[in-house]
């Protein structure tokens, strides 16, 4: 499906949305590494400007394509983050398909989808799965960084930070979920 939907006017090669181009990349080439705790519009977006930061070090050509990747990954987050509680809470298969299909499939206009700089709705998706549900992933070191790097990118960890503070209190699991 979501194949489909790259092949309906999208032009990777072209493609550099909003934010993506002046503010990641522009900060990211006068700023260098300090670009990525520079916050924007209150907040820090630190995936999107560590993608732009090195991006800044390839050809300008290439530099759709990284954010495309970027994007497609941040998808690939919420994908997993999805499937996994969904297997967990023996969902099946057709169900866990539908799922997918639903996110996929839902009407935009390539504003989020396919965009570096709306990625971080996705990685905000795949976050609040990873904390809230009551088959979190178990954080690894892998799953830590991710988590790090989903707070520090857009308003989520501020979001998610009551989800995580009720749940723990409703399971009286302090020590455990510290």
């Amino acid at each position: 499906c979501l194949f489909f939907r790259l092949h309906s006017g999208l032009d990777i090669d072209n493609y550099l949305w909003a934010e993506d181009g002046e503010i990641f990349f522009g900060a990211a080439s006068k700023l260098g590494i300090q670009s990525l705790w520079t916050p924007y519009a209150g907040y820090i977006h630190l995936y999107p400007r560590v993608v732009a930061w090195l991006a800044n070090y390839l050809p300008l050509a290439y530099v759709p394509k990284v954010y495309f990747f970027a994007w497609a990954l941040a998808f690939l987050a919420s994908v997993y983050a999805i499937t996994y509680c969904a297997i967990k809470t023996k969902l099946n298969y057709f169900n866990i398909i539908f799922l997918m299909v639903f996110i996929i499939l839902q009407p935009n206009d390539s504003e989020v989808f396919f965009s570096l700089t709306n990625s971080q709705w996705l990685l905000g998706l795949a976050l609040t799965i990873i904390l809230a549900t009551q088959h979190a992933l178990k954080l690894n070191i892998s799953r830590l960084i991710f988590v790090v790097i989903a707070c520090l990118t857009g308003p989520f960890s501020i979001l998610v930070t009551p989800l995580v503070i009720l749940k723990v209190m409703l399971q009286n699991s302090f020590n455990k979920n510290k």
